[in-house]
Protein backbone atom coordinates (compact mmCIF):
# COMPACT_ATOMS: atom_id res chain seq x y z
CA UNK A 1 0.00 0.00 0.00
CA UNK A 2 3.00 1.91 0.09
CA UNK A 3 2.61 2.85 -3.74
CA UNK A 4 -0.84 5.06 -3.21
CA UNK A 5 -0.83 7.63 -4.26
CA UNK A 6 1.25 6.54 -7.53
CA UNK A 7 3.89 9.16 -8.21
CA UNK A 8 5.49 10.31 -11.09
CA UNK A 9 9.66 10.63 -11.37
CA UNK A 10 10.31 13.55 -13.77
CA UNK A 11 11.70 12.39 -17.19
CA UNK A 12 13.90 13.74 -20.02
CA UNK A 13 12.53 14.98 -22.75
CA UNK A 14 12.56 12.85 -26.11
CA UNK A 15 14.13 14.49 -28.85
CA UNK A 16 11.21 13.92 -32.16
CA UNK A 17 12.08 11.53 -34.81
CA UNK A 18 12.38 13.08 -38.16
CA UNK A 19 10.69 11.24 -40.88
CA UNK A 20 9.93 11.99 -44.06
CA UNK A 21 6.44 13.95 -44.61
CA UNK A 22 3.60 12.28 -46.68
CA UNK A 23 1.40 14.22 -48.13
CA UNK A 24 -2.65 13.31 -47.76
CA UNK A 25 -4.12 13.59 -51.03
CA UNK A 26 -7.61 14.76 -51.45
CA UNK A 27 -10.47 12.35 -52.39
CA UNK A 28 -11.63 12.29 -55.62
CA UNK A 29 -15.21 13.37 -56.49
CA UNK A 30 -16.00 10.14 -57.78
CA UNK A 31 -15.18 8.78 -54.41
CA UNK A 32 -15.30 10.82 -51.24
CA UNK A 33 -14.78 9.72 -48.21
CA UNK A 34 -17.41 11.64 -46.31
CA UNK A 35 -20.77 13.99 -47.59
CA UNK A 36 -23.67 15.32 -46.76
CA UNK A 37 -27.11 17.28 -47.73
CA UNK A 38 -29.38 19.45 -45.82
CA UNK A 39 -32.37 20.35 -47.43
CA UNK A 40 -35.82 22.46 -46.51
CA UNK A 41 -38.78 24.23 -48.56
CA UNK A 42 -41.39 25.88 -46.74
CA UNK A 43 -44.66 26.37 -49.23
CA UNK A 44 -47.75 28.07 -47.43
CA UNK A 45 -50.41 30.32 -49.00
CA UNK A 46 -50.90 33.93 -47.61
CA UNK A 47 -52.98 36.59 -49.03
CA UNK A 48 -54.18 35.05 -52.04
CA UNK A 49 -50.47 34.19 -52.58
CA UNK A 50 -48.04 30.89 -52.83
CA UNK A 51 -44.84 31.73 -50.44
CA UNK A 52 -42.31 28.70 -51.36
CA UNK A 53 -38.29 29.12 -49.11
CA UNK A 54 -36.49 26.47 -49.91
CA UNK A 55 -32.66 26.35 -48.45
CA UNK A 56 -30.24 23.52 -49.18
CA UNK A 57 -26.68 22.86 -47.27
CA UNK A 58 -24.19 20.63 -49.29
CA UNK A 59 -20.72 18.88 -47.72
CA UNK A 60 -19.27 17.72 -51.11
CA UNK A 61 -14.97 17.38 -52.08
CA UNK A 62 -14.45 18.99 -49.14
CA UNK A 63 -16.43 22.49 -49.05
CA UNK A 64 -19.36 23.06 -47.86
CA UNK A 65 -21.93 24.81 -50.53
CA UNK A 66 -25.40 26.62 -49.88
CA UNK A 67 -28.41 27.59 -51.82
CA UNK A 68 -31.35 29.54 -50.61
CA UNK A 69 -33.84 31.24 -52.06
CA UNK A 70 -37.58 32.49 -51.64
CA UNK A 71 -40.26 33.35 -53.88
CA UNK A 72 -44.53 33.91 -54.45
CA UNK A 73 -46.54 32.37 -56.90
CA UNK A 74 -50.51 32.52 -58.15
CA UNK A 75 -52.23 30.60 -55.29
CA UNK A 76 -53.69 28.14 -58.03
CA UNK A 77 -50.10 26.62 -57.70
CA UNK A 78 -50.48 25.70 -53.92
CA UNK A 79 -53.96 24.11 -54.70
CA UNK A 80 -52.75 22.44 -57.64
CA UNK A 81 -49.71 20.84 -55.37
CA UNK A 82 -52.02 20.06 -52.66
CA UNK A 83 -54.21 18.30 -54.63
CA UNK A 84 -51.42 15.92 -56.50
CA UNK A 85 -49.40 15.28 -52.93
CA UNK A 86 -52.82 13.91 -51.36
CA UNK A 87 -53.38 12.05 -54.59
CA UNK A 88 -49.85 10.66 -54.35
CA UNK A 89 -50.19 9.67 -50.64
CA UNK A 90 -53.51 7.46 -51.00
CA UNK A 91 -51.99 6.15 -54.05
CA UNK A 92 -49.07 4.77 -52.30
CA UNK A 93 -51.33 3.74 -49.52
CA UNK A 94 -53.77 1.70 -51.77
CA UNK A 95 -50.56 0.13 -53.46
CA UNK A 96 -49.64 -0.98 -50.20
CA UNK A 97 -52.84 -2.16 -48.82
CA UNK A 98 -53.20 -4.36 -51.78
CA UNK A 99 -50.49 -6.20 -50.64
CA UNK A 100 -52.09 -7.63 -47.84
CA UNK A 101 -55.80 -7.98 -49.83
CA UNK A 102 -54.30 -11.67 -50.70
CA UNK A 103 -54.55 -13.31 -46.68
CA UNK A 104 -58.07 -11.73 -46.87
CA UNK A 105 -60.95 -14.28 -47.46
CA UNK A 106 -62.71 -13.84 -50.62
CA UNK A 107 -66.29 -13.42 -50.08
CA UNK A 108 -68.66 -16.16 -51.59
CA UNK A 109 -71.69 -15.26 -54.07
CA UNK A 110 -73.90 -18.13 -52.02
CA UNK A 111 -73.63 -16.17 -48.76
CA UNK A 112 -74.50 -13.07 -49.76
CA UNK A 113 -77.81 -14.50 -52.22
CA UNK A 114 -78.64 -16.32 -48.73
CA UNK A 115 -79.63 -13.43 -46.77
CA UNK A 116 -82.15 -12.10 -49.67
Amino acid sequence: MSKYPAKVKPRALRKPIKADATRVERASAANPFFSFRYSYQEMHLAEGRTHVKSKEIRWEDGRVQSEEFEGTLPATFYERWAADTQRFFAEQTMSFLKQFSALLPVPHKDRDDAGK
